[in-house]
């Protein structure tokens, strides 16, 4: 089996990202997918045109941070992602190499609309919302898409996000009961094969 390249960018606030994200490269190891991890975004991104990543996961919420109740974390985390970071991705994922946007992901980037069309959906400051963390129900409802074939129905500890832009070209693959905040299943999606 030959081994995939993985650069996982991560950190960021609230979350225990620094352990979370060696947890994920773990996993990701399990499958064949070795990671590189870091928590610097523009030094890994200009990694990318190297060549060497089949893969890049965003496992990290770092955004622009505007609002003043984030007054505290902007030194350290906000960030508005370069035009060579955005111009990375974009050639990455032009080459055929993948993106794997995990959990806070979709917040991430939030004055780039290219990240959510890459992405297949992004937070909407004012409208998306979450549930406190707690136990979550997560149907599959396209049992034979590659990317979930043979997962049954699961449960997990989450906080799962609604009300978030979704591309028109986005097909969910699974599914996760609404919360109060949406009358809508909350769709966990993946954006082709």
């Amino acid at each position: 089996m030959s081994v995939a390249r993985n650069l996982l960018l991560t950190g960021g606030i609230v979350h225990p990202f620094e352990t979370a994200a060696a947890a994920l490269a773990g996993v990701l190891r399990g499958h064949g997918i070795e990671s590189v991890v870091t928590m610097d975004i523009e030094g890994g991104l200009a990694e990318l045109p190297r060549g060497w990543f089949d893969l890049l996961t965003i496992f990290a919420l770092r955004w622009t941070m505007a609002d003043d109740k984030y007054a505290a974390h902007r030194a350290q985390w906000a960030l508005s992602i370069s035009a060579a970071g955005r111009a990375a991705i974009l050639a990455h994922l032009s080459s055929g190499r993948g993106l794997f946007g995990v959990h806070t992901a979709s917040i991430c980037f939030d004055d780039w609309p290219g990240w959510g069309e890459a992405l297949g959906g992004a937070w909407v400051w004012g409208a998306s919302s979450h549930p406190p963390l707690g136990l979550v129900d997560v149907g599959v409802v396209e049992p034979h898409h590659p990317l979930v074939r043979g997962i049954g129905d699961f449960t997990l500890t989450d906080e799962v996000y609604g009300d978030l832009a979704l591309h028109h070209d986005v097909v969910p693959l699974m599914q996760a009961p609404p919360s109060a905040a949406t009358a809508e299943r909350i769709p966990c999606f993946g954006n082709g094969v």
